[in-house]
């Protein structure tokens, strides 16, 4: 159901695991894996029926693994010159369907959210970046590539272009957190 991993470079050093159970009366368990371990974290009776997971997904409908993730977003944060110290991990199923997608969280090295990346794990292509450029003021601004476009001008109706981060637009520095729609 969902895969997480916390601060890695090109890879956590632990995964937490949620998989499908039958068995288990809340048809969800638990496990860990890393230093060469594997633990059972045993059943995970808190999901159903309130925060259910959005759906399931095998090991062989990943073809982009964790350090070919890593490597995309690391590509991604080059182009949109944004510097980071570490990666959170987490992997699931898009919603209402059974591609799976990574989200990989980049941090600065106070572990302050700079960047989000989704890409398929089927096939690698990034889905959504947002990126978050803190300035000297205290007010992010952030660059979603999801944001609405516009007319580039008011004479013009076949050209659009993305809205670029100002001070003038209040959208960009309400600092609102994940609204991807994506997961």
């Amino acid at each position: 159901a969902e895969i997480r991993g916390r601060s890695g470079i090109p890879q956590p050093n632990s995964w937490e695991i949620l998989a499908y159970n039958d068995r288990s009366p809340g048809l969800l368990h638990k496990f860990w894996a890393g230093g060469g371990r594997v633990g059972d974290a045993g059943a995970d009776e808190t999901r159903y029926p309130v925060n259910i997971p959005v759906g399931y997904f095998g090991a062989n409908q990943i073809a982009v693994d964790s350090v070919a993730a890593f490597t995309i977003a690391e590509g991604e944060a080059r182009k949109a010159r944004m510097a980071f110290d570490s990666c959170d991990y987490f992997l699931r199923v898009r919603e209402y369907s059974t591609e799976p997608i990574w989200r990989l969280e980049l941090l600065d090295p106070r572990r302050q959210l700079v960047g989000k990346i989704y890409l398929s794990a089927r096939n690698g292509e990034v889905l959504r970046t947002v990126w978050i450029y803190y300035s000297n003021t205290g007010r992010p601004q952030i660059v979603d590539s999801f944001a609405p476009t516009r007319p580039a001008s008011t004479t013009s109706t076949t050209s659009t272009t993305q809205f670029p981060p100002t001070t003038e637009n209040p959208i960009w520095d309400s600092g609102l957190s994940d609204s991807t729609g994506i997961m």
